[in-house]
């Protein structure tokens, strides 16, 4: 349809793919559509497996993960409760939306902005703070201490990066123990101003 900016967010993991549309604050009647695919190696193609609506005015941040078979996408909903991230996972060749997530601390503007996912481990970072969730621990909850206004970020196993390009910066963390700790920081090398370093970060 028109103006749903299809590809706002895309990700891939083997042969499974996400793909969500982004949305135009200027127009306030467009539902938001998450679309999962799946490579048929017999077509030689990849095929439309699930869709999923949000009617408006519920917002989408247009963040998306996927892992093996658990995705999950950053949103944000100005209108209603506050924003979130849902969580999809695929049972028996079928996906289906598994379960919502809210930070317990209630300071949840922007979470969902960017979002990330390996195995059962997802990052989440809103407009302050960076979240870690362990989605076989209900409840679990790490907060990651670094600088304000993180703008991105990525994990792989036990690694994560956030990038804070208000700060020109990014920043590593590792777990040890249970316990999400800072590990290193990032700069560029010919770092300069307003050069937004770390507003898109990736980690394998």
């Amino acid at each position: 349809s028109v103006a749903n900016f299809y590809g706002s967010s895309v990700s891939i993991s083997g042969r499974q793919a996400i793909v969500v549309t982004g949305r135009d604050f200027f127009i306030t009647d467009n539902d938001l559509n998450i679309y999962m695919y799946e490579y048929n190696i017999d077509l030689d193609q990849w095929i439309e497996t699930y869709w999923y609506s949000i009617p408006a005015p519920y917002d989408l941040r247009s963040s998306a993960a996927i892992s093996g078979n658990v995705a999950i996408v950053g949103g944000a909903a100005p209108d209603l409760s506050g924003p979130t991230a849902l969580v999809f996972t695929k049972d028996e060749g079928q996906w289906n939306f598994a379960d919502e997530i809210i930070p317990s601390d209630g300071i949840n503007e922007g979470f969902g902005k960017s979002v990330a996912i390996s195995g059962r481990q997802t990052i989440i970072a809103s407009d302050a703070k960076v979240y870690i969730y362990d989605l076989n621990c209900y409840g679990s909850e790490n907060i990651l201490i670094g600088p304000p206004n993180p703008s991105s970020v990525a994990i792989s196993g036990n690694r994560a990066i956030v990038g804070y390009s208000s700060s020109e910066q990014a920043v590593v963390y590792e777990k040890t123990g249970g316990i999400w700790m800072e590990t290193a920081f990032l700069t560029a090398s010919d770092a300069a101003a307003d050069d937004n370093f770390g507003s898109s970060v990736a980690i394998s």
